[in-house]
């Protein structure tokens, strides 16, 4: 009998289990087999009983599924450890070699699953599944990674106002994978904490990052625009806006600008004081704007599209006004420069050359600023001299030389030409046409009647040559000619895709009717072609040993 769950059962037989002469018999074993079996025996004056247990085991063998998840904070992350084998008696879970700790977001669902809800940035990590019994263990590891995310703004200050000798405090919240880095900007210029300002960073539960300027006993030289920057290695994000600070008004030093010709151009006026009547901006003294490619914007910045070195490069002002006819001004001097233009008529797209010729490829900067720097790219990869191909480089022009063409020399060629101002590149794609040769010469070849005759022909070259078989008709003094093999009631091509065929190419002679004719054994040819070479022609003869049939 076996117990069950505490209640004894009459074990039935059948072709796995059964009782020989009081011994109970078990075969192939499965883990429902473990337990307590109680042999029981009766006569007449009593019963004895005894009690045995078997155990049932097999090895221990733990796959988590998934192996490995990446998700972006704020998902669900569930772990199932699967095991296979037996007994299992326990189950614990860790977190990088640490027993884990459970909590209203990190939960068992049962021994097996584990589940994480709202992940965070310190979630990542591996989790391992550790299974026992008393005579075994395993364990499985599972990843949990968070996604890269470029980081973004939640919430950020508004444009604020005050008095001299307050107190401000500017809030900007962040999130990001990894944890974005704030750095705090007045009119583009990195701020310097000192006794009045200072800037701390809060890491939230949810991995949010609040970053707080605080600035005691504000000054009318504290107003400005203030630029909240969130940084990491996948992404920046920014919230800028004013604090106005009551006072006469004021520009801040301006740097010079260095414009690209051809590219839009924003200046910013760094002008502070409060209230503010107006900004206007000079170029060379004279107001602008003065064309449709000027505009001044509101806070003051001055938009100039399309760059033009002649027109636009200058000395540039802006000037403050406040209520009161009180005003500021600002300096600046925009320089342009020109970037590199590569002249398409000396560097093609696609050239072509034979094999064993010599050939240049030049690259010439028809516009942008000097100096200007030169390299060469082959396939994406950096290109060198070497054997027979050299590189020169001159004030505007680089050439590669190519001193004889080699097949190896094909391949993408870039020039990349920068300046100050910009890199430019241009690629072309240099083919190298080389002779057909022969990988397998056809040879003279005996038949005997009924018999099939091959005859094999292959070429290689660049474009891939093709192949046709000629037969000799008839020999002059002059001259031959030829017939090409097209008839298929004669012969049969043994190959893919009709006579421009792939390698090797083989000529096939099978059984027909009709007498084989002493003309028939005359040379075959077989002439192989492309746009490297003329014609080049391998000759056999085919002869045979006995009175035959044309064999189609």
């Amino acid at each position: 009998m076996k117990d069950t769950n505490g209640i004894l059962k009459s074990l039935e037989e059948n072709g796995r289990i059964w009782v020989n002469q009081g011994t109970l018999n078990i075969k192939k074993l499965q883990s429902s087999d473990g337990g307590k079996y109680q042999c029981i025996v009766r006569n007449s004056i009593g019963e004895r009983r005894i009690e045995s247990v078997l155990i049932v085991t097999a090895p221990l063998i733990v796959n988590m599924r998934p192996p490995r998840q990446v998700l972006n904070i704020g998902q669900e992350a569930t772990f199932n450890c699967n095991v296979t084998g037996y007994p299992v008696h326990t189950i614990t879970w860790k977190k990088d070699q640490r027993q884990l700790t459970s909590s209203s977001r990190v939960r068992l669902l049962s021994r097996d699953v584990l589940h994480i809800t709202s992940v965070r940035r310190d979630d990542r990590g591996m989790y391992q599944c550790f299974v026992y019994n008393d005579l075994d263990g395993a364990q499985g590891t599972a990843e949990l990674k968070i996604s890269d995310v470029p980081p973004t703004l939640i919430s950020a200050y508004p444009e604020h106002t005050a008095h001299s000798g307050d107190t401000i405090s500017l809030k900007c919240v962040t999130t990001g994978n990894p944890i974005p880095r704030i750095t705090w900007h007045l009119d583009d210029i990195p701020i310097d904490q000192g006794p009045r300002v200072t800037a701390v960073d809060r890491i939230g539960d949810l991995g949010h990052v609040t970053g707080i300027l605080n600035i005691t006993e504000v000054r009318v030289e504290d107003s400005g625009e203030y630029r909240c920057q969130g940084e990491n290695d996948v992404g920046t994000t920014f919230h800028a806006a004013r604090l106005n600070i009551y006072g006469p008004p004021f520009v801040r030093a301006m740097r010079n600008v260095t414009a690209v010709s051809g590219e839009d151009l924003t200046i910013r006026c760094p002008y502070g004081g409060y209230p503010i009547k107006g900004i206007r901006w000079f170029k060379n003294g004279v107001l602008l704007p003065l064309n449709h490619r000027q505009k001044v914007n509101h806070g003051g910045t001055l938009t100039i599209q399309g760059i033009q070195r002649a027109a636009d490069k200058g000395e540039y002002s802006c000037s403050v006004k406040n209520t009161e006819g009180q005003t500021a001004t600002g300096v600046t001097h925009v320089f342009v420069v020109v970037p590199p233009v590569i002249d398409p008529d000396y560097f093609k797209e696609s050239i072509t050359i034979d094999e064993d010729t010599r050939t240049k490829l030049i690259c010439v900067v028809t516009r942008g600023d000097p100096p200007m720097r030169f390299h060469w790219l082959k396939n994406g990869q950096t290109f060198l001299a070497h054997g027979d191909t050299t590189v020169q480089t001159f004030e505007d022009t680089s050439i590669v030389t190519f001193k004889k063409v080699a097949s190896s020399d094909r391949g993408q060629y870039t020039c990349v030409a920068a300046n100050i101002a910009a890199s430019t590149n241009r690629t072309m794609q240099f083919v190298v046409n080389v002779a057909p040769q022969w990988t397998v010469e056809p040879k003279n070849a005996s038949v005997v009647l009924g018999q099939r005759v091959w005859i094999d022909c292959a070429a290689v070259g660049f474009p891939a040559p093709s192949i046709l078989w000629k037969k000799l008709l008839h020999t002059g003094l002059l001259q031959k000619s030829y017939k090409p093999l097209y008839r298929p009631d004669l012969w049969t091509w043994l190959r893919s895709g009709g006579l421009q065929a792939r390698n090797p190419i083989p000529l096939k002679f099978s059984r027909a009717h009709g007498p084989w004719q002493t003309k028939d054994a005359k040379p075959h040819y077989c002439p192989r072609f492309n746009p490297r070479s003329s014609c080049s022609v391998k000759a056999v003869i085919v002869s045979h040993i006995v009175d035959a049939v044309i064999l189609a």
